[in-house]
């Protein structure tokens, strides 16, 4: 071999390598920016459903508390929107809607990213490989339980604030979060009724993502999902919602009231107000369960049910198709364990 031929190949090798090397950088780069992408996408798709249905939301949690606390002013949906509109004007429908929003936005990005990461991880172990809808199951349950454990402080200022309706105890959002902190108990004043949100949201996300698994892969094997994408997300999401409200809304009104008690545990007698008092670990929702049982009825159990089947299943339905949407806008690839794939 002449030298001419050793020196191409010393200079030809480390150049190929360097042109090996730079798709490489790039697709790292671009997965990077992809789940980044993904994380805004779940957070803007989270604020729009959330948003459009903020009225009904908050018409659905003064109906959940109202009774407990001795009131009968929302006993359904229109007089609830009414008495709101009358009392409060146009903008009352809304209040409480920023602090949803500042929860939302990292609640929805939070859940459709872990949800994601979950199901990749969960459909790498050998005894679930080939139980797509079981993995769907597991990473929504996951994924839900940690969406609420970094977001709940917020969700229970919202939910005060919903509430004010009955008594003004808090200026702003500032006075809410100090006035919290100050009176009960630091820290744990805001986690006040996880216990039964864990307990409804785990099965609830997870009934969500494996409806929507499901009924997406139903429409593509039909043949649905090629002439109208958007309207089988939206169906295929309303369905969603509508079977894990079901299931799980009794845990819903006991949160709801676990949030909302230190504002009225003063006005009302202490013998209603104890099956409500946020306690720590799982042991109080079945007592609460059968103190509403008691005291209200079995329906009492899904007091704003109505209203929730009514904001729950165009909530979820947006909430699928913006963050599928948005993926589509950003040229994000849609793969198989992506939140708005089938669970093929």
């Amino acid at each position: 071999m002449n030298s001419s031929s050793i020196y191409k190949q010393s200079n030809t090798e480390p150049s190929s390598h360097v042109l090996d090397k730079k798709p490489n950088q790039l697709e790292e780069t671009s997965n990077r920016y992809n789940w980044l992408k993904s994380f805004v996408a779940g957070g803007f798709a989270g604020c729009v459903a959330k948003t459009s249905v903020a009225p009904l939301e908050r018409t659905k949690i003064l109906m959940q508390v109202s009774r407990a606390y001795g009131l009968n002013t929302f006993p359904n949906v229109y007089r609830g929107l009414v008495h709101i509109y009358t009392t409060e004007g146009f903008l009352g429908l809304y209040k409480g809607n920023a602090a949803l929003l500042a929860r939302i936005f990292p609640y929805a990005a939070i859940q459709f990213a872990s949800f994601e990461f979950y199901n990749r991880t969960l459909s790498l172990l050998s005894w679930n490989r080939e139980n797509p809808l079981t993995t769907r199951l597991l990473a929504g349950s996951l994924a839900g339980a940690t969406a609420v454990v970094c977001t709940y402080p917020l969700d229970l200022v919202r939910a005060r604030f919903a509430c004010q309706i009955f008594e003004s105890k808090y200026d702003s959002l500032r006075h809410a979060i100090k006035t919290i902190f100050l009176s009960e108990g630091g820290l744990r004043g805001f986690y006040s009724g996880i216990y039964p949100t864990l307990a409804g949201v785990v099965p609830y996300a997870g009934i969500n993502f494996f409806t929507y698994g499901l009924l997406r892969r139903l429409a593509e094997r039909k043949g649905w999902t090629e002439r109208n994408p958007t309207i089988v997300s939206l169906l295929c999401g309303a369905c969603a919602g509508l079977v894990g409200q079901t299931f799980t809304f009794p845990l819903d009104v006991i949160r709801r009231r676990m949030q909302t008690i230190a504002m009225f545990r003063y006005n009302i007698e202490a013998e209603h107000a104890v099956a409500y008092l946020p306690k720590r670990g799982f042991g109080r929702i079945i007592p609460a369960l059968i103190h509403i049982i008691r005291h209200e009825g079995f329906f009492g159990m899904y007091k704003g049910l109505s209203v929730n089947y009514l904001k729950a299943a165009p909530a979820i339905a947006i909430s699928f198709t913006t963050y599928d949407t948005l993926r589509h806008w950003w040229n994000i690839p849609t793969g198989k364990y992506s939140a708005t794939a089938s669970a093929s």
